[in-house]
C-alpha cells in the first residue's frame, strides 16, 4: 500500500511540474490585444502624450489609415524574476524529496534547486524586447489602440478612457 501512495504522490508532483513548466512560459508570452475606446478627436494627443511619457517613440505614421505606431522597450520585472527564482527552488526541491523517497538512488536531487537562478536569467533576458502600440483614429468617435495587455489596462486606468461599448 506504502508503494502505491509513493508512486501516486510522484504522478501528481510530476502533473505539476508540467504546470509549473508552463506558469514559467506564460511569464514571457506576448499578451498583444486591441482596444476599442470611446473618445473624442482631442483624446488622440492625450494618447500620444501618454506614450511619449512612458518612453515610446514614434516609429510610422499612416495618415491615409489614421494610424500612429509607436515603439518601446518593455523592461522586465525585478519582482517577478525573484518570484520566479524561489519558486523554481521550491518546485525543484519538492521534486526531489519526491524522487529521492521514490527511489532513493537520486535522494541528492533536491540540490539541484541551487541551479533556479537560471530561471531568472532565462526571464530577464527573454522579458526584455520591444513593444509596438498603434492607435486608430475611427470617425466618428472611436480610437482602437494595439498593444500589450498590461499597457492598455494602465493607459485607460491613467487616461480615464471607456471602452466602446458594444452594439
Amino acid at each position: 500500500m506504502e508503494a502505491i501512495s509513493l508512486y501516486s504522490a510522484l504522478v501528481l508532483t510530476l502533473l505539476l511540474v508540467v504546470g509549473f513548466v508552463s506558469f514559467l512560459r506564460g511569464a514571457v508570452k506576448e499578451r498583444t490585444t486591441v482596444l476599442e475606446l470611446t473618445a473624442a478627436e482631442a483624446d488622440l494627443a492625450r494618447l500620444r502624450t501618454y506614450f511619449l511619457q512612458r518612453g515610446f517613440s514614434i516609429r510610422a505614421i499612416a495618415p491615409e489609415r489614421e494610424v500612429v505606431t509607436l515603439v518601446g522597450q518593455v523592461r522586465p520585472s525585478w519582482g517577478l524574476a525573484v518570484f520566479l527564482v524561489m519558486l523554481t527552488a521550491v518546485a525543484i526541491a519538492c521534486l526531489g524529496v519526491v524522487v529521492g523517497t521514490v527511489l532513493p538512488d537520486l535522494a541528492g536531487l533536491p540540490w539541484l534547486a541551487a541551479g533556479s537562478p537560471v530561471v531568472g536569467v532565462l526571464y530577464w533576458w527573454r522579458a526584455n524586447r520591444q513593444e509596438e502600440v498603434q492607435i486608430q483614429w475611427c470617425p466618428p468617435a472611436m480610437v482602437r489602440v494595439r498593444g500589450h495587455k498590461d499597457e492598455l489596462t494602465m493607459m485607460g486606468r491613467s487616461l480615464g478612457l471607456v471602452n466602446k461599448p458594444d452594439a
